[in-house]
Formats: structure tokens, C-alpha cells, sequence
């Protein structure tokens, strides 16, 4: 019989060479996943809506919660995509709870390999850079703390990462020259990193920006020599606005419709607000906390310290843009033409990460002054971050060609960062392989008042100051109880006299309960003492870890 399959070229070869490695690490880390959540998912509250969230999806009542008075709500807070895909793989007969893990770990699989590739499209040709860069970086991003912690939980960063990478790469190879279907791509990418957070709106203004700015001239490839980049001619300006703009609306319709969807079924786009309530030095205190955590910079040193690495990136990147490098007739280049002759990748990555910044200060200040500022909601700086650092490391390499004891003093930093990240890694892992991560902790899955909860009939009308735990573990319908002040934007529930009245009237129709986990101590929400005594509620069931409450006279 005839052989008909296709010999590997020799570029196909080294493709396959500098790839694996980073297949190897990105299953290494997938595997981690898997063994570590083996009593399923880590769960906060958020990851509940998710997670009930998607179960919604899959039995045909649509992105909602389960309500005791409406039956079920529309979700509008959090956007749907990583519910719809846990709602894909339930529909395949797995549980969301488990279907979860397994979710996250090929998304952790995917991240990896996409940062590797990320970095390959900047390192040099027929260098030794474009393995072990890749490999280094890929390591260095899987063994973090922050894409551990997030892989392990149900939250939506394990998909949003992976989206905003893909978007970005694709973006980045077409501004460096590939055709337009890796526009396509990045637009399809980027639209459902919307999709998954409404921080999407940040990446996909830093695709219109970075298309304004460099827009390449079409079907014109980034011509090599040597080590030098002939960089594209720009379009007109009218050509770039438009090609901005059309990028722009299509990356972001689906989010639009999404909103639309939300404005008509829930009366608002998202859930929020426009208020005026200015970031706090707390909240900026622990922003700093976290990027000093990332280099390992303990949580008691001063601010200056911890933005120390900062500074210094930011002087490195100055001097390798500014660098007055030479073209090809030996004429010297302004900053603006050396910041053109960047990869496409790091000049996506210098718009983002200012512009992430600065749209996570705007939320704060005007939509939800809730949102913390910890490794979960930095986490794509911190991915896009890492990319900058390896690229500059990689250039310094390059262009200046240290000493054989400067690089083997390079490389030992990198050994010790890796280590490093592994060490407090493992931690999480440990904790989540031997007791399980939030809700899906040993003291929730063992908790006596929950499995006495499962004991109060289907149709009981539950409220709790947990009601994410009575949804996850019982057959129960739990919403929360009524607010003393609002955390979005840190005002006083003017109403709450008045819900508190009728939580009480509806409990006393419907013979209702309140289930409270004495083990929480939630400012925001009434105190034991005080329902018990302010309004007039009696104790059904009391249990070391919380009591059930019904009204006095039933």
C-alpha cells in the first residue's frame, strides 16, 4: 500500500521542538488541577451564581438564581459565559460541581500554552531564546499563586485569561503583518472575554487603541534582517478610526445585546449604579500589597518598596524604546519609530495595562467601591506583566549580550522565582487537596445546620446570610438577608427598616425560615441578637455552627 502521509519539514520539526516543552508544563499544571480539587471546584459566592447559574442554563430557565418570592431571577451582575460553558458539560451528564474541575484545568492547559506561543512571537529566529524563554515564562505563569488560586475556584478570570490571551496573540500577529483572518480571530477572542467579565470593555479598547495606532499597511509583512524589524507603513488616519471603530463595535455587540437582555428583563445593565464614590487609600493599599506580592515583597513594607519593581520596568522599558538604534541607512530613529518597531504583543501589552488600571479605578469610584483589589482581579495584569518582563529580559539579552556569568546569574533569578511561586502554590494545593477550597471546605460539607436544613420541606421559604450555602448543598430556595447598607457604593439602605418588615410578614405567610451561620461575621447584614429579639423570631434548630429561626408564634 501506497504511503501517503505528508514528511515534516524541517521548520515543522522545530516548531514541534519548542512547542512541547510548553505542552509538558501546561499538562503538568492541568493535572495539578485535577488531583488538587478532588472534592471538587473551590466555591465563593460568586462561584455559586456561576455554578447555579449554569445548572439554570442547562434546564432551560436561562441565566438565573433560584428566588423564594419570583421563582427565579435573571442573572445581571455577572456576565454568562462561563456559566454557558459549565452549562455545556452538564448537559453531557457531568455535574457542574465536578464538571468545573475539569473545565479550569484545560483552561489552565490552554493559558500556558498561549503565553508560551505569546512569547515565542517575540523571541528571536534561530534562537535558543525561543525554547527556553517560552518554557521559562510558561513555568513561571503556571506555578503562580494567582493562576492557581483561580483555576482552583469557580470564578470566571480561568476563562477570561484565556480569552484575552488568545485575543491578544492573534491581534498582535496581524498587527505584525499575518492576514486578516487573525483579526477574525481576535475579534471573535476578545468578544467573548466581554462575555465572560465586563472588564472585557478594557480589552477591547486596547485592541481599538492599538489598531489606531499601528494599524499596518494591508498584506505588507514585517520584513528581518539580521536583528532589525522593518516596521509597517501606517494608513491614513481616516482609514485607522474606521478600522478602530468597526473593531470596537463587533468586539462589542455581543456584550451589548447581553446588557440589552439585562436593561429588559432585570432593569438594569449590569446591576449598578452610577455613583460617586472615590477609591480609597485602603482599597489602593491593598492594590500595592498585591503587585509587591508578586515579587514576594512581604505585605508590611512600605508603598515605595513595593512599587520599586515597577519603577525599574518602567525605566528599562523607556530605555529599550528609546534606545537611538540605527535603521538600516544608518539613520538614527526617533522614540515614536522605536516604539513602532516593538512586537505586536508588548505594544498591546503597554496600552492594556495602563488602561486596565485606569478602568479598575473608574469602577471603583463610580459603579461598585466593593471590588477588591487582590491577586483574582489583577490577575490579567499580572499575565500581561509577565509577558513585558520576559520580553525584556529577552531584548537585554540580545542587544547587549552579557557576560556568560551575568546570564548564569539570570538564570539562577529565574530558578529562584520559580521556586518561589511553587512554594506558595503548593499551599493552596495542599489545603485544596486535603480539605477542599470555601464552600466546598470540610466544615461546609460536614456542616450540621446544613444537613438539618435538608431535613425543612422543598417549598419552605428560606432566607440567610449565606444563602450561596443552602443553595449549593440542599434542595432549598435561599435568598439573602435584606441589607443594613449597600458595599457597591457604601451607602445605607435607607430601605431597610421596611424589608426587614416584610421578610417578617412573608415568613409568617408562608411559614418560612432563616438559616444563619453563626461561623460568619457579615457587617453588612442583621446580627443573631438582633433577629432574634427585634423581630420577635424563635430558634427551630441550633447546631454549633448556626441556628434556624422561625417566627415566635408558628
Amino acid at each position: 500500500m501506497k504511503n501517503t502521509a505528508i514528511p515534516l519539514t524541517e521548520d515543522s520539526l522545530i516548531i514541534r521542538m519548542q512547542t512541547l516543552p510548553v505542552w509538558i508544563v501546561g499538562l503538568l499544571g492541568f493535572m495539578g488541577i485535577l488531583i488538587a480539587s478532588r472534592w471538587g471546584i473551590g466555591a465563593s459566592p460568586d462561584s455559586v451564581v456561576y455554578l447555579i447559574g449554569a445548572r439554570s442554563i442547562a434546564s432551560g430557565r436561562g441565566f438565573s438564581l433560584p428566588d423564594g418570592v419570583l421563582g427565579y431571577a435573571p442573572i445581571t451582575h455577572h456576565a454568562p459565559l462561563y456559566s454557558a460553558w459549565l452549562a455545556a458539560v452538564n448537559l453531557l451528564g457531568i455535574d457542574v460541581m465536578q464538571g468545573a474541575r475539569w473545565v479550569n484545568a484545560f483552561l489552565l492547559l490552554g493559558s500556558v500554552f498561549v503565553f508560551g506561543w505569546a512569547i515565542r512571537s517575540f523571541t528571536q529566529r534561530n534562537s535558543m531564546s525561543r525554547i527556553v524563554l517560552p518554557v521559562t515564562g510558561a513555568a513561571i505563569l503556571m506555578t503562580s499563586a494567582s493562576m492557581t488560586q483561580i483555576h482552583l475556584m469557580a470564578w470566571s478570570e480561568s476563562l477570561f485569561i484565556f480569552t484575552v490571551l488568545m485575543g491578544f496573540l492573534f491581534l498582535a500577529r496581524w498587527l505584525d503583518g499575518a492576514p486578516n483572518q487573525h483579526l477574525f480571530v481576535a475579534i471573535i477572542s476578545i468578544a467573548a472575554a466581554c462575555l465572560t467579565r465586563y472588564a472585557g470593555v478594557a480589552v477591547a479598547a486596547t485592541g481599538a487603541i492599538a489598531i489606531l495606532l499601528f494599524h499596518p499597511r494591508k498584506n505588507v509583512p514585517a520584513a528581518e534582517q539580521g536583528s532589525e524589524r522593518i516596521p509597517h507603513h501606517s494608513l491614513k488616519l481616516s482609514h485607522r478610526v474606521i478600522s478602530a471603530a468597526m473593531f470596537l463595535i463587533a468586539a462589542l455587540a455581543p456584550l451589548l445585546a447581553w446588557t440589552g437582555r439585562n436593561v429588559i428583563l432585570g432593569g438594569s445593565a449590569a446591576s449598578r449604579e452610577l455613583e460617586y464614590h472615590l477609591i480609597t487609600w485602603q482599597q489602593i493599599g491593598q492594590g500595592l500589597t498585591t503587585l509587591g506580592g508578586w515579587w514576594f515583597i512581604p505585605a508590611k513594607m512600605s508603598s515605595l518598596v513595593k512599587i520599586a519593581p515597577y519603577m525599574i520596568l518602567g525605566a528599562a522599558s523607556l530605555m529599550m524604546i528609546g534606545r537611538k538604534n540605527k535603521d538600516l541607512s544608518h539613520r538614527s530613529r526617533s522614540f515614536w519609530q522605536n516604539l513602532n518597531q516593538l512586537p505586536g504583543m508588548i505594544k498591546i501589552v503597554l496600552i492594556f495595562m495602563p488602561l486596565y488600571m485606569a478602568f479598575l479605578i473608574f469602577s471603583i469610584s463610580f459603579l461598585d467601591a466593593n471590588t477588591p483589589l487582590d491577586d483574582r482581579i489583577l490577575s490579567p495584569l499580572y499575565v500581561t506583566l509577565a509577558l513585558l518582563v520576559v520580553y525584556l529580559v529577552q531584548e537585554y539579552m540580545e542587544r547587549f549580550r552579557p557576560l556568560a556569568s551575568i546570564k548564569t546569574s539570570l538564570a539562577l533569578m529565574g530558578v529562584l522565582f520559580l521556586a518561589a511561586n511553587l512554594y506558595q502554590s503548593s499551599g493552596l494545593l495542599r489545603q485544596s487537596h486535603s480539605e477542599g477550597l470555601g464552600f466546598m471546605s470540610h466544615e461546609w460539607r460536614e456542616s450540621v445546620i446544613l444537613q438539618q436544613a435538608r431535613r425543612l420541606p422543598q417549598t419552605t421559604l428560606v432566607f440567610s446570610n449565606a444563602p450561596e450555602a443552602v443553595l449549593l448543598y440542599t434542595h432549598l430556595t435561599a435568598s439573602r438577608l435584606p441589607r443594613k447598607f449597600e458595599p457597591a457604593n457604601r451607602q445605607a439602605n435607607i430601605n431597610y427598616a421596611s424589608e426587614m418588615d416584610e421578610l417578617r410578614r412573608l415568613m409568617e405567610k408562608s411559614s418560612g425560615a432563616i438559616i444563619y451561620f453563626t461561623r460568619l461575621n457579615i457587617q453588612t447584614l442583621p446580627s443573631l441578637q438582633e433577629l432574634e429579639t427585634g423581630y420577635d423570631l424563635t430558634i427551630l434548630y441550633q447546631a454549633e455552627d448556626g441556628v434556624i429561626l422561625r417566627v415566635a408564634d408558628q
